[in-house]
C-alpha cells in the first residue's frame, strides 16, 4: 500500500518539475525579449534626442546668421540715411543698373573722395568726409564686417550689392510721403560660427550664412515752399536785425555754397523770419539770368530819373509795348531801359528819388476796342536805385488807388554787373535802396545788387512780392568808390513780405524765358524712406 502511494507521489512531483522546467524555459526568452525591446526604445530615444539637438543647434545658428544679416541691413540703411548722396550710386560697375553716363560707383567715390564733386559739394567737414569714406570702404570689395568688434561671436555681415534703380520723369509717382524717383536694392549676407568664440569662421562646417534683400524707396527732396522764396540771396547774412515775412532761400557766397552751413548761420536766418516761412538751403544754385532788352523799336529809353519832387506814372500815353499772350489773355508789356544817356553811356544811378517824389506803376486789366487786355510794366535799371526821404514807388491796379492784385505784373531788373569775384560781397557798387515808409509790390531780380531799406518807416513791409539779390545789408557797408551804402535798416524792419505764388511766376517766366527755379533742379540729396519688401534669399 505504501509502495503504491509513494509511486503516485513521484508521478505528481515529476509532473510539477516538468511544468516548472517548461515555465522557466518560456520566461527566460521573454525576459531577454523585453530587455532587447527596452534597449531599442532607449537607443531610438537617444538618437532622436541627438537629432533634435542637432536641429535646434542648426536653427540657432541659422537664426544667428539671419540676425547678423539684418544687423548689416540696418547698418547700411542708417549709413545711407546719414549720407544720402551715396544712395543714388551703385556699389560697383558690374550691376545691371550701372550707367556709364553717371560714371560713379561706391568704388570710384572712395578712390578720389577729397576732390570728387559728388562728395565735396555736400559741404561736409574733412573729418566727416573721412568718416563716411571709412565706413563706405567696409561695404565694398566683399569685406566681412564684424557686428560687434568686441564680441566676434555675434557674427559678421557683408554687402553683396547695392543698386540704385531710378525712374523716368514720366514714371515718377506720388506716394504718401512725396514723389518716388527711384529705389535702392540692397542685399546683405550674415554669418556666425557657434563652434568658436574667437573666430567667426568662413563658409565651412559650423558656420551659418543667411542672405537678406530689401528695397529702399527714394524720394525727391522738395522744400515745402508755399509760393516762391520771398527773399533769395547769395550771402547768408542779414545785417541790422532785418526781418522777412516768408521763405528765405540762400545759395551761398562760395561757389559750392558750403558757407551757408557754418555754425549758427541757418539758425540766425530762421530768427529773421516773421510768421510762416522757412530757410531753404540751395548751395551753389545760381540766379536765373536777367532777361535781355527787347529791340530798340519795342522798348522805351529813359535817362536817369533824378529829383525830389517828381511825380511820374507808367506806362505813359504813347509808350511802346510788345503784345504777348499770358494765360490766354492779350497783354501789353512795357519795357523801360532806365539810366542810359543818348550817347549810350550808363548812369551809375538809374533812379534817385527824394523828397515827396513819386513813381506810380499801373497794371491789371483794361478794355481796348472792346477787347480785354492786361498791362505789364518792366523796369530795366542799368545802375543803382535809391528811394529816399518820403519818396515812393507805388504799384496800383488800373484806374484805382488800390494795390495791384498781381504783384508780378511789375518787374524790376537790376542789370548792373560789377564783374567782381564772387567773394567781393563787402564792397558792392550796385544797390537797391528802398524807403521804409511807403509800401509797394513787385518782383525784383538783381544778381549783382545789394538790397537795403532807408530807415525804419511805418509800413508793415517795404516790398510785397519777391526780392532776389546778391545780398541784403545796411549802411555799415562801404561801396567800391569809398562811399557808404546810402540805405540802412532799423531794428525789426520787414524788408520783404512774400506774396508771389508759383502761378504768379508764370508771368515772370514769360519774360525771363526760363523758369526762375528750374523744375526738377534741386541741390539737396534725396530722401530715404524705411525699407520695404524684406526677403530672405537662398545662399549662393
Amino acid at each position: 500500500m505504501k509502495f503504491f502511494l509513494f509511486q503516485a507521489w513521484l508521478r505528481i512531483r515529476r509532473r510539477r518539475l516538468n511544468s516548472q522546467i517548461n515555465e522557466d524555459g518560456f520566461v527566460l526568452p521573454l525576459v531577454f525579449g523585453i530587455g532587447l525591446f527596452m534597449l531599442i526604445v532607449g537607443a531610438t530615444m537617444i538618437f532622436r534626442s541627438q537629432d533634435d539637438q542637432t536641429t535646434a543647434i542648426a536653427q540657432r545658428e541659422t537664426s544667428s546668421g539671419l540676425a547678423a544679416a539684418e544687423t548689416g541691413i540696418n547698418r547700411v540703411y542708417n549709413f545711407l540715411t546719414a549720407n544720402r548722396v551715396f544712395s543714388q550710386y551703385p556699389s560697383d560697375d558690374s550691376l545691371t543698373s550701372y550707367s556709364w553716363q553717371n560714371g560713379q560707383t561706391w568704388e570710384t567715390l572712395v578712390l578720389n573722395a577729397s576732390t570728387n564733386p559728388v562728395i565735396v559739394d555736400q559741404c561736409l567737414t574733412e573729418t566727416a568726409i573721412d568718416e563716411s569714406i571709412d565706413e563706405l570702404e567696409r561695404y565694398i570689395d566683399d569685406v566681412w564686417v564684424n557686428v560687434d568688434e568686441n564680441r566676434p561671436e555675434e557674427g559678421q555681415f557683408q554687402v553683396v550689392s547695392y543698386e540704385y534703380v531710378g525712374v523716368s520723369k514720366d514714371e515718377e509717382s506720388d506716394i504718401d510721403a512725396g514723389i518716388l524717383i527711384g529705389r535702392g536694392l540692397l542685399q546683405v549676407k550674415g554669418r556666425v560660427n557657434t563652434d568658436s568664440e574667437d573666430d567667426t569662421g568662413d563658409n565651412e562646417l559650423g558656420t551659418a550664412v543667411s542672405s537678406v534683400y530689401v528695397e529702399i524707396p527714394i524720394l525727391k527732396n522738395q522744400p515745402s515752399i508755399q509760393g516762391v522764396p520771398g527773399l533769395w540771396t547769395f550771402s547768408p547774412y542779414l545785417a541790422g536785425n532785418q526781418k522777412v515775412e516768408g521763405d528765405i532761400m540762400i545759395s551761398g557766397i562760395t561757389g559750392s555754397g558750403c558757407d551757408i552751413f557754418a555754425d549758427g548761420v541757418i539758425e540766425d536766418l530762421e530768427d529773421a523770419i516773421v510768421g510762416p516761412g522757412e530757410v531753404i538751403p540751395a548751395p551753389g544754385l545760381p540766379f536765373p539770368s536777367v532777361p535781355p532788352l527787347p529791340a530798340l523799336a519795342d522798348r522805351n529809353e529813359l535817362a536817369a530819373i533824378n529829383g525830389n519832387g517828381l511825380d511820374l506814372t507808367f506806362p505813359r500815353s504813347g509808350d511802346k509795348h510788345i503784345l504777348r499772350t499770358i494765360n490766354g489773355v492779350p497783354t501789353e508789356v512795357y519795357h523801360y531801359n532806365i539810366g542810359t544817356a543818348p550817347d549810350g553811356s550808363k548812369s551809375p544811378v538809374s533812379i534817385n528819388l527824394g523828397g515827396n517824389g513819386r513813381i506810380t506803376v499801373r497794371t491789371g486789366t483794361k478794355t481796348v476796342s472792346g477787347q480785354t487786355r492786361q498791362q505789364m510794366v518792366i523796369f530795366h535799371a542799368n545802375g543803382s536805385v535809391n528811394i529816399g526821404g518820403s519818396a515812393s514807388i507805388r504799384h496800383l491796379e488800373m484806374n484805382t488807388v488800390n494795390a495791384a492784385q498781381n504783384k508780378s505784373f511789375f518787374q524790376l531788373y537790376g542789370k548792373g554787373n560789377t564783374g567782381t569775384p564772387a567773394g567781393s560781397f563787402a564792397t558792392p557798387d550796385y544797390y537797391l535802396c528802398m524807403n521804409g515808409t511807403p509800401e509797394s509790390s513787385y518782383f525784383v531780380l538783381g544778381p549783382d545788387y545789394t538790397y537795403g531799406v532807408n530807415g525804419g518807416g511805418g509800413a508793415e513791409a517795404t516790398i510785397y512780392g519777391t526780392v532776389w539779390v546778391k545780398q541784403v545789408s545796411n549802411s555799415e557797408l562801404t561801396l567800391l568808390d569809398g562811399a557808404t551804402l546810402p540805405c540802412g535798416s532799423s531794428s525789426n524792419q520787414i524788408i520783404v513780405k512774400q506774396e508771389l505764388t508759383a502761378d504768379d511766376l508764370v508771368e515772370v517766366e514769360a519774360i525771363l524765358g526760363e523758369a526762375p527755379i528750374p523744375e526738377g533742379s534741386n541741390p539737396n540729396p534725396p530722401i530715404l524712406r524705411p525699407f520695404i519688401n524684406w526677403r530672405r534669399l537662398p545662399n549662393g
